[in-house]
């Protein structure tokens, strides 16, 4: 696991696919740096740290994160669970409830409506609040 990679996205309040596409980098790229499955190179986790802080202190960073931008779509709420309250891998959310971690990506990205089964699976393996996921109402975990 890459934590500098993870810190400096961390530091701008964005999710993966947000921090990837203000930056102009591959989603995917971002996901194997911050997992370990790739290796960032020192000098570009450099200048991406330099330019971050400088976006930082700025006020200019570009984009929203999901804090002033709640997701709207069950596919974002899920992606949101997923990527930055769980911290979890499409794979290891896709085993936890028995499908595909392409299942779930298609899910996320809207190509496929999330099934009542597989939903009431997620909100039970992980005290999930089912009306946050299915309408964003309320808080993402069950009390």
């Amino acid at each position: 696991m890459n934590i500098r990679i993870k810190e400096i996205r961390k530091k701008t309040g964005l999710s993966k696919t947000e921090f990837a596409k203000v930056y102009g980098i591959p989603l995917r790229t971002v996901e194997d740096w911050e997992s370990g499955a790739h290796k960032c190179l020192t000098y570009v986790e450099n200048l991406l740290d330099r330019v971050v802080s400088e976006d930082l202190e700025s006020g200019r960073l570009p984009g929203a994160s999901f804090k002033s931008n709640p997701p709207e779509t069950v596919g974002e709420r899920l992606e949101y669970l997923r990527e930055e309250l769980l911290e979890i891998s499409l794979a290891q959310l896709g085993e936890k409830i028995g499908i595909t971690k392409a299942a779930v990506h298609q899910i996320e990205k809207g190509k496929v409506k999330l099934s009542d089964k597989n939903c009431k699976l997620i909100c039970k393996a992980f005290n999930v609040n089912q009306n946050w996921l299915v309408l964003g109402d309320g808080d993402p975990f069950s009390s």
